[in-house]
């Protein structure tokens, strides 16, 4: 479950490279009782997104099928009708039978991390699917789920390196070191390398690597200028800046990004800061561009995983009392793992220590006419 200290791309995409996703047990059992009553696609849809990995095994399955049937076609599935017309039930069954399957424990740190970043995929699908819209750059549905895919080799990375995670998490966002220094210290190469290569490994879809190759993103000089308040001004001077702001995957990016953030915070400068990027994609003001991602997140968080995961209405419904608490930054350390996860890893548990009670006294026989003298004087609730 937890990875040694790796340096270099190559280093993590040999740990990782045979890494399971599992998906939870309760969806699996859902989803298969739905099928075999004959509901509805829109109920199948919600049982399919909820689960994040569900969805990954499920468009890959469909997406190798369809590479097996026709090399030559270009033409990727990201659409759940598209999917079912590819597997058709039985072979949905038959895929979720294969995956392996988790059930939920309360104290189990790394399943708990592991759900967070699908829930953080998840949300980002949400606000990908509502901003589509709004913006008609493209499919809704087809981003939606290019968006939720996307995030696989986080979800990877907090399952097998949480200590790593952690302590990249909380050097940044608690000690405030520089990003390339942590990223160097506890990686040995930049974190997005490894999501980039790690997506290939995958085999995602073409629209969901798009949003982790870095040569199809803006440079950090460019984010810059979106996010300036004369971004209309660098737009107008520079032809690529202008593509990349009407791109679906500029889009993605500042989504993914900020779905990201928000177990940190709905206030931290991270945040703020993708929200301005997003209020001038999209072309509206700042003040509406929050007020619609408020609404959603209190929406989405009725339908999440109470208890196991932080809803992306955390830190907006109840505020942190700190300005620099955050809801999930955690002391980077070594996690108790379930009793099943140290059988299967092969740690022998300690035995339990014996005491010898040869040489202790036998315990005093209780001294009867001593009881009821201090049950007949003790006070009566009235002289209380």
């Amino acid at each position: 479950m937890e990875v040694k200290s790796a340096k270099g791309v190559k280093a993590w995409l040999e740990i990782t490279k045979k890494a399971p996703i599992p998906i939870l047990k309760a969806s699996a059992k859902l989803l298969t009782g739905q099928i075999k009553a004959g509901a509805s696609l829109a109920k199948m849809a919600v049982t399919i997104e909820r689960d994040p990995a569900l969805c990954l095994h499920l468009f890959l399955a469909a997406n190798k099928k369809s590479r097996a049937h026709n090399k030559s076609s270009e033409v990727e599935i990201l659409s759940l009708n598209h999917v079912i017309t590819i597997l058709g039930m039985q072979g949905i069954v038959d895929c979720v039978k294969k995956a392996p399957q988790i059930k939920l424990h309360k104290s189990d740190a790394y399943q708990k991390a592991y759900l967070q970043a699908q829930a953080s995929s998840h949300f980002g699908g949400q606000l990908m699917d509502h901003w589509v819209k709004v913006n008609h750059v493209g499919s809704a549905e087809k981003l939606k789920w290019a968006t939720i895919l996307a995030g696989a080799p986080r979800w990877i990375l907090w399952r097998e390196a949480y200590v790593q995670m952690r302590k990249y998490e909380w050097l940044i966002e608690h000690d405030f070191q520089p990003t390339q220094k942590v990223e160097k210290k506890v990686f040995g190469c930049k974190l997005d390398d490894i999501l980039c290569v790690l997506g290939r490994k995958l085999m995602l879809p073409n629209l969901a690597q798009s949003v982790l190759e870095q040569k199809q993103l803006p440079s950090v000089a460019q984010w810059g200028k979106l996010i300036s308040p004369k971004y209309l001004d660098f737009i107008d001077a520079e032809t690529k800046l202008k593509r990349l702001k009407s791109s679906s995957t500029t889009l993605m990016a500042v989504v993914l990004h900020l779905a990201q953030q928000l177990p940190l915070g709905w206030m931290t400068a991270k945040s703020l800061r993708a929200q301005t990027a997003l209020s001038h994609l999209v072309g509206q003001n700042l003040a509406a561009v929050v007020q619609q991602n408020h609404q959603l997140a209190v929406a989405v968080s009725h339908h999440g995983l109470a208890g196991q995961t932080l809803s992306p209405a955390t830190s907006l419904l109840w505020p942190t009392k700190a300005i620099n608490q955050k809801p999930w930054l955690r002391v980077p350390m070594l996690c108790l793992m379930p009793q099943a996860e140290k059988a299967q890893s092969g740690k022998v548990t300690s035995k339990p220590m014996s005491v010898s009670l040869k040489d202790m006294p036998p315990p005093r026989a209780p001294d009867r006419k001593l009881l009821i003298c201090l049950l007949y004087t003790s006070p009566s609730p009235r002289d209380r």
